[in-house]
């Protein structure tokens, strides 16, 4: 196996593994003769290109030098991931921004923003920076109601409330929903419009429904349900966009219909379930391929969250091989065994 990368713990042997410097000449190696068919082909393109987009690209290119800003996403399949943004105007003038150009152009990708929306982006420049906040943890006015002062805690999440539905927010970590129930739901309700992340403990019915929902939710860890009687999940008001979940002392049956309701844009599910054999779901499960198989997942990584002894290893190979037969072209692995550092939301 040649992989192309430098050498780390998860190397097995027989890997060949090189230094940065050498990994990347190789891989320039493989893919430069490629790139370099492709500006020929947009060389040799120029002809059927349409006068529009010849124009645009011209504008583009012998106007002011234009602002190219990119932004690259990777996500490594845990709680970690990465971003990096180039801004592209201190090298307006190079070579390559220039046959970025081009070949937007070209493809027909390049769309220009419509004045209307540039004066609607140019008005909300200008109002109050605080428009959204970034980040709430609510473990202090959600996990106890004893407090020492409990007119100073009403008083708090009266205030708490009040700013998440004048501003929304972005991220919200620490909502324990059993502790106040009606002021949890009233905050998760405030919160739904705007909430990307979300980690919430010990839900009823009712907090379920409502994350269910939440049309802007990417990353989501739930943790414990405190109802006996599962909830009926209704049909998602718009397309799901839930990208990373996290699921932990959860009824089987809710699991499944939330892997299902969001498997369209799902691709990492951290799942707590044991390889303990004869046991309920979730301190066991003998057929996890049954669980996942129906829900028509797509994820490029699978990570199964629990702790077990030497003697249950055989176990936990049956399960996680269960797994990849229903998943294939995901990476299964299970956090004892394959030794997964700290999932942190």
């Amino acid at each position: 196996m040649d992989c192309q990368c430098t050498a780390s713990t998860e190397c097995t042997e027989e890997h060949s593994v090189r230094r940065p410097k050498a990994a990347l000449r190789r891989g320039l190696q493989d893919w430069m003769p490629a790139a370099m068919q492709d500006l020929q082909g947009l060389q040799d393109g120029l002809q059927g290109l349409q006068d529009g987009s010849a124009l645009t690209a011209l504008r583009l290119l012998r106007g002011v030098p234009a602002t190219c800003k990119v932004t690259l996403r990777q996500d490594d399949g845990e709680a970690f991931g990465a971003e990096w943004r180039v801004d592209g105007q201190e090298h307006a003038e190079d070579s390559l921004p220039r046959t970025l150009v081009v070949a937007l152009a070209a493809s027909g990708h390049l769309q220009q923003v419509p004045r209307e929306v540039q004066q609607e982006r140019a008005a909300a420049a200008q109002q109050p920076a605080e428009q959204r906040i970034d980040e709430l943890n609510m473990f202090s006015l959600t996990h106890s109601v004893r407090s020492s002062a409990p007119d100073e805690r009403r008083d708090a999440q009266a205030e708490t409330l009040c700013r998440v539905r004048q501003h929304g927010v972005r991220r919200m970590t620490g909502v324990y929903c059993a502790y106040d129930r009606a002021w949890s739901l009233d905050l998760l309700r405030s919160a739904a419009a705007t909430l990307e992340e979300l980690k919430a403990c010990d839900l009823l019915e009712d907090h379920m429904v409502v994350v269910h929902c939440m049309p802007r939710l990417r990353r989501l860890h739930l943790q414990g349900y405190s109802s006996a009687q599962p909830p009926l999940l209704p049909a998602l008001p718009q397309p799901s966009s839930v990208q990373w979940l996290l699921v932990c002392c959860f009824p089987r049956a809710i699991t499944q219909s939330l892997l299902q309701a969001h498997a369209a844009s799902l691709d990492v599910v951290l799942l707590a379930v044991s390889a303990s054999p004869g046991l309920l779901w979730s301190d066991g499960c003998s057929d996890l391929d049954a669980v996942l198989g129906p829900c028509g997942l797509r994820l490029s990584r699978l990570v199964l969250l629990r702790d077990h002894d030497t003697d249950r290893d055989a176990f936990c190979r049956d399960q996680v091989a269960a797994a990849r037969r229903v998943l294939p072209g995901c990476t299964v692995q299970c956090r004892q065994c394959d030794g997964v550092r700290q999932v942190l939301f």
